[in-house]
């Protein structure tokens, strides 16, 4: 019983995710993530480091306003869960 729950609750979650975004499981998606995943981490860094560094320049306000907002959702995550 323990482990038939949890279980039907994964298939539920697995045929609703089949039935609101089927591409997400179709050849094509599924391919893609295997060869990002299979990417060099240092890569990832420097292309997110780059797209960053492209954003600063194209909305700087737009960046510093999204990282503050950042800031201040783990803040409150932090204190929620420390009970402050």
């Amino acid at each position: 019983e323990r482990i038939l729950a949890p279980a039907a609750f994964a298939a539920l979650v697995l045929a609703t995710m089949r039935t609101v975004a089927p591409n997400l499981f179709c050849r094509n998606v599924t391919s893609t993530t295997e060869r990002i995943c299979g990417l060099d981490e240092t890569m990832l860094a420097q292309l997110l480091a780059g797209t960053l560094g492209f954003a600063l320049l194209l909305e700087p306000r737009l960046v510093a306003r999204t990282g503050q907002e950042v800031e201040n959702t783990i803040e409150y995550a932090y204190r929620t869960m420390a009970g402050l």
